[in-house]
């Protein structure tokens, strides 16, 4: 009920006003109008533009102009009034009466405020479109991506290192290290015969014997 009485103000004042639009509000302009009634706080700016919207026919966007650069002058009864009619609007279920009372506050100027209550309507028209929900033992409610645990195909790594980690080998199916091959013995000098390096019995024919010296000359007594 208390967003109906300036709903009717306004309707009253709309009804008796002396001009209506005869401009075109094109886009251009709209935006102009719109940054103008949302920021613009110089009352001698908004008069500018408040004449420039009245050559061009929009007497309605010119008056409001007008009405937001005499903002500052305004009662303090008057300020407190249009204070308790915003709480009022917000905490209000009923889009319709809000955007009328949108209105209102933009043609006294006060494009701010009805910016917010546009807003506010319009997020309340989307939540009644939005059909309620009944949760149920059959509906339970979506658990949380963290409480989810991962299927075992997203559980493995992509390399085969990381699936041999996540599959180990057995224990018998593993080679045993082979150590590096010794220096010294049984590559200077013959290998020893059946000689265990770690690796086994080692077979001398697996490895090149070394090729012996040549026999020393005769001796035939000189020097």
């Amino acid at each position: 009920m208390a967003l109906w009485l300036p709903l009717g103000l306004f309707i009253l004042w709309r009804y008796y006003a002396h001009k209506t639009n005869v401009g075109e509000l094109t886009p251009e302009r709209q935006a102009v109008y719109s940054m103008a009634m949302s920021f613009e706080k110089d009352p001698e700016r908004l008069n500018t533009l408040a004449n420039a919207f009245k050559e061009a026919g929009l007497f309605e966007q010119a008056r409001a102009l007008r009405n937001r650069a005499k903002l500052p002058t305004l009662p303090a009864n008057v300020q407190l009034a249009r204070t308790a009619a915003l709480k009022a609007a917000l905490n209000s279920t009923d889009p319709a009466s809000i955007r009328g009372l949108a209105l209102v506050f933009e043609s006294q100027g006060a494009g701010a405020s009805a910016g917010i209550l546009r807003d506010y309507a319009q997020g309340l028209e989307q939540s009644l479109a939005i059909a309620p929900v009944q949760m149920t033992p059959h509906n339970p409610p979506a658990p949380h991506p963290d409480d989810l645990q991962r299927p075992p195909e997203a559980q493995a790594p992509a390399t085969q290192a990381g699936q041999m980690m996540e599959a180990p080998v057995p224990l018998e199916a593993i080679p045993a290290p082979v150590p590096p091959m010794p220096h010294g013995e049984g590559f200077g000098g013959a290998p020893p015969v059946g000689g265990d390096f770690g690796v086994g019995t080692v077979i001398p024919s697996q490895y090149p014997h070394p090729t012996p010296p040549p026999p020393p000359p005769p001796d035939d007594g000189s020097y």
